[in-house]
């Protein structure tokens, strides 16, 4: 193909690709046109055209695809927060250009908190607030399919920002140890984010955080008004921040325990929303709302403050119960669902819904798919849990460990049969010590010799057990 040249006598004339233009004229054109895929300008020239008011909306998302794409590695996200990039997204999320431009700064957002540096220079630079009006700011108004993929985008960001022991530091308000100095990429970055000032700042903005998250699951709790993607990044978040004490407080100031349990109630009480084919991630959101169960009453003011423990047991029974009709399945949803029985029974108080009912009537065992002649209790679900457990440890040591219906690798399967195993056991154990349980549990072990060691051998009520069970040592 020929090449048109642009003679002339003057060197700034003479352009090889434009014929009408001379080269300051080009550059003009040039500005209001950042992206065609032919000859691309620097990253740091795009990332400056993004606060640029004279380009359009529709160059300036080609032009976050292309600074987003270009995220790829550790170096470049660090090149880019040299360059402002932080800032730059900070600024287009504060003009409302749109669902479009808010789907790519968040995910530009989450791109870049995945490094340290990020972190630090989103909380520095204010980059979390713009997340969160994007996620919550209008959840009263009907979502079309872009606000949807926009809300997502900034769940996703929000849930990369409460991982790692940086991200948790930063949003709980800690003082950041002396190790983590130096991680900031701006000059002085660091310093400027934990004075005494900023840890407060930093706490309130963590507060709000655990607030619009728990908003979202009281939404989804009330008509279902969010995605399970964003409810599943919102559990996420609240998983990892309840992990600590301080985010542990947060989450009982904010009631995030009362919305889970109503979220569990949920799904206990209608298994179809969770079970079959395509509802993987039903099952995700309730192994996490699970996992944020197990958090906060690990801890006793957790168990202290909230009211729900009268309530939860009931609802992580019913889920355990309609689970073990699918042996081998749902694995890592059984052992944190035994993990957090575990962590309620420490508290005397609720030892005593280990007998009560999980069903009030003949018709809800039809809806459940157990005996209708049969009495199910926390007891009874726990110790047929145990039988599941100890049969996939035979399987196990056998060499049937592919037998067992599971997309995890040999090693993860082996991970969360042992995890369902060990908080079985301390689950069964925390029962006993009420002493109203041990005959029903008596009846339950029959004289299964093995399994009665396995629940009591070294225990206070080993001796006593053992005999009730018929059991010679």
């Amino acid at each position: 193909m020929a090449t048109t040249y642009h003679v002339s006598d003057f060197l700034e004339d003479r352009h090889p690709y434009n014929a009408k233009t001379d080269f300051r004229a080009q550059a003009e054109c040039d500005r209001a046109k950042l992206f065609d895929g032919h000859g691309q300008p620097s990253l740091e020239h795009n990332i400056k055209a993004l606060v640029d008011e004279s380009i359009s909306t529709d160059e300036k998302i080609k032009t976050l695809k292309y600074i987003i794409g270009h995220l790829t590695s550790a170096d470049t996200k660090v090149q880019a927060i040299k360059y402002g990039l932080v800032m730059s997204l900070k600024w287009m999320l504060d003009q409302n250009m749109g669902s479009a431009v808010d789907v790519l700064g968040c995910m530009a957002f989450r791109s870049l908190a995945i490094i340290p540096a990020g972190v630090f220079s989103i909380y520095r630079h204010q980059g979390l607030p713009c997340i969160i009006n994007v996620l919550a700011g209008r959840l009263d108004q009907p979502a079309d399919r872009t606000m949807l993929q926009a809300r997502e985008a900034a769940a996703n960001a929000i849930q990369q920002l409460t991982v790692g022991w940086h991200a948790k530091w930063l949003l709980l308000g800690d003082e950041i140890p002396e190790g983590m100095v130096g991680l900031g990429v701006e000059a002085n970055g660091t310093a400027e984010i934990d004075t005494e000032q900023s840890r407060e700042d930093r706490k309130l903005m963590g507060r709000k955080v655990v607030e619009t998250l728990t908003h979202l699951i009281t939404s989804y709790n009330a008509d279902n008004a969010i995605s399970l993607l964003i409810l599943r990044s919102a559990l996420q978040s609240i998983s990892n921040l309840s992990s600590e004490s301080v985010g542990l407080d947060l989450c009982l100031i904010c009631g995030v325990l009362r919305e889970v349990d109503e979220l569990l109630q949920k799904f206990a009480n209608n298994p179809t929303l969770w079970i079959g084919q395509g509802n993987e991630q039903a099952v995700e959101i309730i192994n996490l709302g699970v996992t944020v169960v197990w958090n906060v009453c690990m801890d006793p003011i957790g168990k202290r403050k909230e009211e729900s423990l009268s309530s939860l047991p009931f609802s992580l029974g019913k889920l355990l119960l309609v689970a073990l009709n699918y042996p081998l399945h749902h694995l890592k949803l059984k052992a944190a669902i035994a993990g957090a029985i575990s962590t309620i029974y420490i508290y005397e108080d609720a030892k005593n819904t280990c007998l009560a009912p999980l069903l009030k009537h003949h018709e809800e065992a039809k809806i459940y798919g157990v005996d209708e002649t049969m009495s199910y209790d926390i007891s009874s679900v726990c110790v047929k849990l145990m039988h599941e457990g100890n049969r996939m440890l035979s399987m196990i040591h056998a060499g049937k460990i592919r037998d067992i219906r599971s997309l995890d690798t040999e090693e993860i399967v082996k991970e969360n049969v042992l995890a369902l195993v060990k908080n079985t056991v301390q689950a069964i154990r925390l029962i006993s010590e009420l002493p109203a349980s041990r005959p029903h549990l008596v009846k339950l072990i029959g004289g299964d010799r093995d399994l009665c060691l396995q629940l009591y051998k070294t225990t206070p009520i080993e001796k006593e057990m053992t005999q009730a069970c018929g059991i010679k040592l």
